[in-house]
């Protein structure tokens, strides 16, 4: 048991370059602080708090309440680097600019060559390009219910929630009840017949369509009114079981599957009679 759960540790995404570099970056900070304390931030303020003291609690304020905010962990873990990266910068400013710069340069290059992962989707769902979207999704006749999450591997938002799909995934997965997931990045012409965004400031990725039958049943974010204002942006576990309707997708799968199963019944007997 002990190895397995060593073993999963290390083959985490949580040890992935990304978090291993900025905790480099942070823990050379913390030395460079130590060396050379910034005579400038250890200013006492009326109430006795150097201004270095209120950069970190500050800092402290904001891990806490994205705490309570975040709806995965991923996001929470991007929102505390990010906070720590401000603050590391801001008091390295006071230190030496340069020094900032440097810094700031590193944490650029991070960002940019190791971006955060993103978490692995299960095998249960379908990775779909312009065809299997054409033949599973829009000409599909049967009785089956497909959600389609669409994301880009560019958009840190994408990669935050998508540990959402994975739970979603694992609690409505049903023979009737299916997922699938389509790049934007690369079938944008997908993306465009679905009236979703992938420019690079797009606030809909990634967006979640349920489709039945050929026919789109829910979908989240939702565009409504005529200046196409965004609805449903925070996505949540509860948010997006309430916004698809995955309870009453599940119970309508669920009675396809018994429908299906007692006419599969009712065929075998009819076919055991004839051969009496």
């Amino acid at each position: 048991m002990a190895r397995s759960l060593v073993s999963r540790v290390f083959s985490s995404r949580f040890i992935a370059p990304y978090y291993i570099l900025n905790a480099v970056l942070i823990a050379a900070f913390v030395l460079f602080r130590l060396r050379d304390p910034p005579a400038e931030l250890a200013t006492l303020d009326p109430i006795g708090f150097t201004k270095e003291s209120q950069i970190y609690f500050c800092a402290a304020i904001m891990f806490v309440t994205r705490a309570l905010s975040a709806p995965t962990l991923d996001v929470y873990l991007a929102s505390v680097l990010l906070f720590t990266r401000v603050a590391i910068l801001v008091v390295l400013f006071f230190m030496s600019p340069a020094l900032a710069a440097f810094f700031g340069g590193l944490f650029a290059f991070v960002g940019l060559v190791f971006p955060q992962p993103r978490a692995t989707s299960p095998a249960a769902v379908a990775v779909l390009n312009r065809a299997s979207f054409a033949e599973r999704i829009t000409r599909n006749k049967h009785k089956t219910i497909t959600a389609v999450w669409l994301h880009a591997p560019w958009s840190p938002r994408c990669t935050g929630l998508a540990p959402l799909l994975n739970r979603l995934v694992g609690a409505y997965d049903h023979p009737r009840l299916r997922w699938a997931k389509l790049d934007v990045s690369v079938w944008p012409d997908v993306a465009a017949g679905l009236n979703v965004s992938v420019a690079a400031t797009s606030q809909q990725l990634p967006t979640v369509i349920v489709f039945s039958q050929g026919k789109e049943l829910a979908r989240l974010p939702t565009v409504s009114g005529e200046n196409g204002k965004l609805e449903g942006l925070k996505f949540t576990y509860a948010s997006l079981v309430e916004g698809l309707g995955l309870d009453e997708r599940l119970r309508v799968a669920e009675a396809w599957e018994e429908e299906a199963r007692a006419k599969l019944a009712a065929a075998q007997a009819r076919e055991a009679k004839k051969r009496q």
